[in-house]
């Protein structure tokens, strides 16, 4: 047992650590490089333009319903904290010097203001973020500190390309000639493969949440068949809540009760672990809890793949979402093939005891931290 406890219970418990920190509720804004105008137009989470609930890391985010109910008034203080906050955010910087940057905030060009309508629900801003640089090189960077990613869409020799940025990374961009700027916005395409890495991403690296439930799933598996069985059941219930959401069949999102879909993910992961401890319980029973919870799940990619898909691919969104949820299988075969073939292995290479022993810790880690993250986000 020397080589479990001085190598595998290590790596569980950083595992966790990691975990806790990057599940898949997390924070980060999209935006697109107009390359014709000049200009970088961020989908910015109204929340952040409000310093008493910014630092509150799981407060509700505010709906669109809100946003159009607010004041020209409210909508000044709002316009000007956004303001604030994406200065404190981006840098731009030209030929090794920091240049300034103007900002704007087009949807208030129309009457009644066109606010984002995204899946989620939520309440956000396009806002254009204009660089004052005519000439020679152009970087993005997001600056150190407690900032979200920044996942942007822009073009390298007319090929499209997809690109996170995290705290104190920076992207070079291309400048468009002086002369052919101010034309019409060119509607951002991602690529069948860009697509693919989209949805993969979603579960590795930025999902670990879904990642242990694929991992509790795997527990729950004695045999091939039943493990076949178990991927199927989870594949298909999470591709029809997915299909639902983004077809308006089931609006979750326009319902309160949405809150609280992150909250039961959470849960899912430590009734999954709790249950694979319980091995000769009824195939049926598995079958119909992995749907239920993969029903739950399906809820999650929705609203976050769709919103994000929604603002990079205007309105044709729907074929880039199924594109999406095909990178979501390849990353779960990958996980579920890659476990079970691990625990095969420590089944055949180790003692019963010892198998059980890895069998039992790995469901009470995953288990435990599905606890910590249905506290963290229900409250």
């Amino acid at each position: 047992m020397t080589w479990f406890k001085s190598i595998v219970l290590p790596f569980l418990f950083s595992l966790a650590s990691v975990a806790v920190l990057s599940a898949h509720v997390v924070e980060q804004f999209y935006a697109e490089h107009d390359l014709d105008r000049g200009v970088i137009i961020v989908n910015f989470d109204v929340a952040y333009a409000m310093p008493e609930v910014r630092d509150l890391e799981f407060a509700p985010q505010p709906s669109r319903e809100w946003l159009v109910a607010q004041s020209d008034e409210r909508h000044a203080i709002l316009r000007k904290e956004a303001d604030i906050y994406l200065r404190e955010y981006i840098q731009f910087e030209s030929d090794g010097e920091v240049i300034d940057f103007a900002i704007k905030f087009p949807d208030f060009a129309a009457s009644p203001y066109e606010f984002p309508k995204l899946l989620n629900g939520g309440a956000y801003y396009n806002v254009e973020l204009i660089p004052f640089s005519k000439v020679g090189s152009l970087r993005i960077r997001v600056k150190e500190g407690e900032f979200p990613k920044l996942v942007i869409a822009h073009k390298v020799m007319e090929e499209l390309r997809f690109q996170s940025l995290e705290p104190s990374e920076m992207l070079e961009l291309e400048i468009a000639p002086i002369e052919s700027r101010g034309q019409a916005n060119v509607e951002v395409s991602l690529s069948t493969w860009q697509l693919l890495v989209l949805g993969f991403r979603h579960v590795i690296p930025d999902g670990l949440d879904h990642v242990l439930f694929i991992i509790g799933m795997c527990l729950m598996a004695s045999t091939v068949k039943q493990l076949l069985w178990q991927s199927l059941v989870f594949t298909l219930s999470h591709t029809l809540s997915m299909g639902l959401v983004v077809s308006q069949i089931f609006p979750v999102y326009s319902y309160s009760v949405s809150g609280y879909i992150e909250a039961i993910i959470a849960i899912s992961i430590t009734f999954i672990a709790v249950e694979s401890l319980f091995m000769k319980t009824d195939l049926r029973w598995r079958c119909l809890l992995i749907a239920l919870f993969g029903f739950v799940h399906g809820l999650g990619f929705a609203g976050s793949l769709g919103s994000t898909l929604q603002f990079l691919s205007a309105d044709h969104w729907l074929i880039p979402l199924v594109l999406a949820n095909v990178g979501i299988e390849i990353a779960q075969a990958l996980l579920v093939i890659g476990c079970f073939s691990l625990l095969l292995y420590l089944r055949q290479a180790r003692s019963e005891k010892e198998f059980n022993y890895v069998r039992i810790t790995t469901a009470l880690v995953i288990a435990s931290f599905g606890v910590v993250w249905f506290f963290n986000r229900l409250f």
